[in-house]
């Protein structure tokens, strides 16, 4: 018999050495749509051949990459803030190292002020990794940026000029605004803020409540102060819109606490599930008032909930739906309290000024307005709230609701 032939054996494609930029960039994007698509084995060939090419062609490749999704994102919507929250949290400090990369190619008057906020609430930049470490995080990160969705614009994306976005209803820069709001107001934002940082700090519940009260009885006061003032200009600026992160678990009912928070305010809050935010419509000031409030309630209701959890020695206290539910009625109850406290201090303020409801029903005609140009032929849907935990319901209505309202 003769000897058994073998088969013969393909021949393999040659790896071709990248020493050219264009072909850098292309074994790029390869790499990224490979990390997107969950294909491990083309995405580690490619990192594996991006980490043996010059590292300065590399490096160029990536910083031209890199700034091109993030300036075309900042054009289609997206802010600092929102494209760190779309990412892994593995990745997060190297796209916040990427955002401030890009931020620094725009001359600072052509930046509008949140962006400058934001850039500065970032995280920090990621500690030095080896070479083939840093390439997989960068590649995976262009693999999700590539891929986010356009947003309603709500702000003028940087390299627009300050003055060129007045009066468009993206940023409140009208030349005939006075200055205000509680930022300008440094002894009314150190009052308070020490209340809710009281509130959140005391383990007594009708202390909590009764500081958290007063907070919101005061931003009613500095409220109806501004609309006043506001009601004297001939271009008070128009309301922004900004996005607020609403992070897992129970984000429905966290939802439903800044919605509360922002109507108590003369806001309106847009919660969107898939990119876990909402988006808060107001007048500067209110909306400086939404995010202190409801990031002080939120931390009450996320201690209290677990502090009662805790407490009982019945297991079921512990479990998802008594959470779900607690904070839940949570929210509700003190939407309820929120309301009343704003209305009887309005109240009493309309009695003594005849001009405060006038003008803060066109403070509201103004938002809604703005909520309607963001988001045109929006259709909003009711959500139904489960009641999975009737003691998890009943335990965090009690707590919403146990100092008076007169603070």
């Amino acid at each position: 018999m003769g000897a058994r032939k073998k088969a013969p054996v393909p021949p393999q494609r040659p790896v071709v050495a990248l020493d050219d930029g264009t072909l850098i960039g292309a074994v790029l994007a390869e790499a990224a749509q490979a990390a997107r698509d969950g294909a491990t084995r083309a995405l580690e060939f490619g990192i594996d051949r991006l980490s043996t090419a010059p590292q300065n062609d590399v490096n160029t490749a990536m910083d031209a990459a890199c700034s091109g999704v993030l300036a075309a994102l900042f054009e289609r919507g997206w802010a600092p803030a929102d494209v760190v929250r779309a990412t892994d949290p593995a990745h997060r400090a190297w796209a916040a190292a990427l955002i401030r990369r890009q931020m620094s190619r725009y001359p600072s008057d052509r930046v509008a002020p949140r962006w400058a906020m934001q850039l500065a609430e970032l995280p920090d930049d990621p500690a030095p990794a080896e070479r083939h470490d840093a390439i997989r995080a960068r590649v995976q990160l262009l693999g999700v940026l590539n891929y986010l969705p356009g947003l309603p614009l709500l702000m003028p994306p940087p390299g627009v000029a300050r003055s060129a976005a007045a009066g468009t209803g993206t940023s409140r820069t009208a030349a005939s605004a006075p200055a205000g709001g509680l930022a300008a107001d440094g002894r009314m934002l150190a009052k308070i803020r020490a209340l809710l940082a009281k509130a959140e700090s005391t383990t007594f519940p009708d202390e909590a409540d009764a500081y958290s009260a007063k907070a919101q009885e005061l931003m009613t006061q500095h409220r109806i102060g501004q609309a006043l003032i506001m009601g004297e200009v001939a271009n008070p600026g128009a309301p922004i819109g900004v996005r607020l992160t609403v992070e897992a678990p129970y984000p429905a009912a966290k939802a439903l606490l800044l919605q509360v928070v922002a109507d108590a305010n003369g806001c309106q809050s847009l919660w969107s599930e898939e990119h876990g935010f909402s988006t808060v419509f107001g007048f500067a000031d209110e909306l400086e008032a939404v995010e202190l409030v409801y990031t002080s309630l939120l931390v009450q209701g996320n201690a209290a909930m677990i502090r009662e959890g805790s407490a009982r020695h019945d297991t079921s206290a512990r479990t998802k739906t008594f959470r779900q539910s607690f904070m839940n009625a949570y929210a509700i109850r003190i939407g309820d309290r929120l309301h009343a406290t704003a209305a009887l201090a309005t109240d009493q303020a309309a009695e003594a000024d005849t001009r405060l409801l006038p003008v803060l029903a066109s403070r509201e005609r103004a938002v809604q307005r703005q909520v309607e140009q963001v988001f045109p032929g929006l259709q909003t849907k009711s959500r139904s709230i489960r009641v999975d935990s009737e003691d998890g319901w009943r335990r965090g209505t009690l707590f919403a609701d146990r100092a008076s309202l007169t603070a």
